[in-house]
């Protein structure tokens, strides 16, 4: 897997970004509660609702704000409870009825998303544009990775968007949930297009230079992200989100210092609370760091629940060097146990892992096992999925070393028919072959051995081998079914010195078989004598050959 790919895999494994405006909200307090949480401080923004709730609970402002930190943390039940609490206090606040459709979008309910937004829509009677991007930005809440399910959310969300564009034409915010929105259709160009306009609009708009600076990151543009990060920085020193990108961004560069500095900035900044003690592990877990992984892991665990945490502990030390599957079973049994609740947590890779753990402690019935249900997790996504093939090579290679060529060849089919790269896999075709040929099964053997010959017509290795399979089938050489193979064979080799040295074996192979088919079925004597003589000359101890040049010379030849 590519570290763009396991960057996204386990940061959408943390939590689901939601933002839903930069609007001043009047209260000082309800605003420093909603900074917190766009800067990340989700714990901190918790902890002081539910201060503000203990003097006044019934602000159904904070029901929303409360509701929105737990959704961004992935707590999507409990995100549920708050909206449902603050449409209890105002049925008049449409903000409760956007994050109720958020959490209804978040789990692919199109219908139920649409009735409470529909309901938040309907409550905004001052067409107040912050409304209509936060009803946006709910609809692109959704999870599913079907490009046909989430058509509906967008095209919901871009409707709103439109209209926050001709009641407020400036309005930074709504290019920048254009290009989130684009960028979830994967057309990059446009999405590009809408941050620098964002930009335009609005040259001291923050997520402007955020977001184009995740695109560029993503694009492995790494010095044009640096700039737009750090224009993010200049314009609020004291915006975390900033931080972590750049600490992701040069794990992904392989700039480990970099990522160091950065991530101590953004823990200097976040105050070293749990959430962002977690976003450490993770980095250094992106970055292969896999001791210091479980030092950080082990140390937040005792302060949080944290199912993450649990994973990349598992995964950590399957990983690290030397690996400790006793451990990473111990953390795999913790994390099971908490996934219990939420099977959507689960992922792919965690079969793959914890299938690797059984290997390492040599349990090959529950590591192939996993490993299946991994693939087979994958699969079931369809278009979006991509299954890590290349696990059914690494079941064969653990039935090579047992010496179980049946299952092995059972896996390395099925690793050779996975392939939909349409690269021809060589090395694991011929491992194929060979493996055919090992049990005596030299009808198959040759068909493997054939497609090699098609694939790669000037690789001699293939006819050699086609040579070998026919002439197991041919005791006798009488049909002569290995001839044509091996003459390709001297044919390919015959007139280069360097190859012939290099693959002598294969080249007196087939010498061999055509002067013994010359000299004993067709009796072709004179034919065969020139064939006996090579092969001494590039072998002078050869034995057969110095009888089967005396046979030959005895018959007139």
């Amino acid at each position: 897997m590519d570290m763009s790919a396991k960057l996204k895999r386990f940061f959408l494994a943390l939590s689901v970004v939601l933002f839903v405006g930069q609007s001043v909200v009047k209260a000082q307090t309800e605003g420093e509660v909603k900074r917190l949480i766009d800067i990340g401080k989700y714990e901190e923004a918790i902890a002081m609702g539910q201060k503000m709730l203990a003097q006044d609970p019934k602000n159904d402002k904070i029901d929303y704000l409360m509701g929105r930190a737990y959704f961004e943390t992935d707590r999507v039940n409990e995100a549920s409870a708050w909206f449902t609490k603050g449409q209890g206090h105002s049925s008049r606040n449409p903000m409760n009825f956007v994050g109720a459709g958020a959490v209804a979008a978040y789990q692919d309910n199109f219908e139920k998303a649409k009735l409470e937004l529909d309901k938040a829509a309907g409550l905004n009677v001052k067409n107040d544009p912050k409304t209509f991007l936060a009803l946006a930005e709910a609809y692109m809440a959704y999870s599913t990775k079907d490009k046909a399910k989430a058509q509906p959310f967008l095209k919901e969300a871009e409707l709103y968007l439109y209209k926050v564009q001709k009641l407020s034409p400036n309005d930074a915010e709504s290019y920048v949930l254009l290009g989130k929105l684009y960028g979830l259709q994967g057309v990059e160009e446009l999405e590009q297009g809408m941050y620098e306009k964002a930009i335009e609009k609005d040259p001291a708009y923050i997520y402007g230079y955020f977001r184009l600076g995740q695109l560029f990151k993503k694009q492995s543009k790494f010095q044009e992200a640096a700039d737009k990060f750090q224009k993010a920085i200049e314009l609020d020193p004291g915006f975390g989100p900033v931080c972590r990108a750049m600490a992701e961004m040069w794990i992904l560069a392989k700039k480990y210092d970099k990522a160091e500095e950065n991530i101590n900035k953004y823990l200097e900044i976040m105050g070293g609370d749990k959430g962002s003690r977690i976003i450490q592990m993770t980095i250094y877990y992106l970055g292969d760091q896999f001791d210091k992984t479980i030092e950080i892991g082990e140390k937040v665990i005792i302060d949080t629940n944290s199912t993450l945490v649990k994973r990349l502990l598992a995964y950590s030390y399957v990983k690290k060097t030397p690996p400790d599957a006793a451990k990473a079973m111990q953390w795999f049994n913790a994390y099971w146990d908490a996934v219990k609740t939420n099977p959507k947590a689960i992922i792919a890779t965690d079969y793959e892992v914890y299938g690797k753990a059984f290997q390492l402690q040599g349990n090959d019935v529950e590591a192939v096992k996993n490993y299946e249900l991994s693939i087979e997790m994958e699969k079931a996504k369809g278009a979006e999925g991509a299954p890590n093939f290349e696990l059914y090579n690494a079941v064969a290679e653990m039935y090579k070393e047992k010496k179980d060529t049946v299952k092995r060849i059972y896996y390395l089919r099925k690793f050779v028919q996975s392939n939909t790269s349409g690269k021809y896999q060589l090395k694991e075709n011929f491992a194929l072959g060979q493996a055919y040929f090992q049990i005596k099964d030299f009808i198959h053997a040759d068909s493997v051995f054939e497609v090699m010959t098609q694939k790669m017509p000037d690789l001699h290795i293939g006819y050699s081998w086609r040579g070998r399979s026919n002439a197991a089938q041919d005791p006798g050489s009488k049909q002569g079914l290995a001839l044509p193979h091996y003459q390709k064979v001297l044919d390919l080799l015959g007139n280069d010195a360097e190859k012939i040295a290099k693959y002598k074996t294969d080249f007196i192979t087939a010498l061999r078989y055509k002067a013994a088919y010359l000299a004993t079925v067709t009796e072709k004597f004179a034919e065969s004598r020139p064939f006996w003589e090579k092969i001494l000359e590039l072998d002078p101890a050869d034995e057969d050959a110095k009888k089967g040049l005396e046979y030959v010379k005895a018959k007139g030849g």
